[in-house]
């Protein structure tokens, strides 16, 4: 049997969604009258698992994992890296400040734009996310080191 590409992701996607099953596991499921904080986790979980199947029975048209080229690592890696930083910092600095400066290193220091359309972007972008999240949504964050 040849191992493809999408053995691999697939095989992931599974692990993961088994993580996120179980790591919900301790909230209450609620009912789908009152869903409780444990109802998406296992809905996430079991779509990506779903999908990840649909996935396995698509898989015989993609390239051998042996043809997979690593010339991007390093991009992934920075993004990995950045999206951990802005995880860790999330409590301490806010939500503003930490996608702000999340989208603006993204955009500016890895994806090379202009200096001018990085700050409209992430600015932009953080500013709508908040307006909604905060204000529409009525979504409850923590308090960044500016109070806000």
């Amino acid at each position: 049997m040849i191992v493809r590409r999408e053995h691999i992701a697939a095989c992931a996607l599974i692990v993961l969604g088994i993580v996120v099953v179980v790591l919900g596991d301790d909230l209450p499921f609620g009912t789908p009258a009152s869903p409780g904080p444990g109802m998406l986790p296992k809905l996430v979980g079991g779509v990506m698992m779903a999908l990840a199947v649909g996935l396995l029975l698509m898989s015989a048209s993609s390239p051998p994992i042996t043809t997979l080229e690593w010339d991007d690592l390093p991009h992934a890696l920075i993004v990995v890296v950045a999206t951990a930083a802005a995880a860790a910092g999330y409590t301490v600095l806010g939500f503003p400040i930490t996608i702000g400066l999340l989208l603006f290193g993204l955009i500016w220091g890895v994806e090379r734009m202009p200096l001018a359309t990085s700050l409209a972007i992430s600015v932009g972008m953080t500013g709508a996310t908040y307006l909604l999240l905060k204000s529409l949504l009525k979504q409850p964050m923590p308090p960044g080191i500016l109070g806000f």
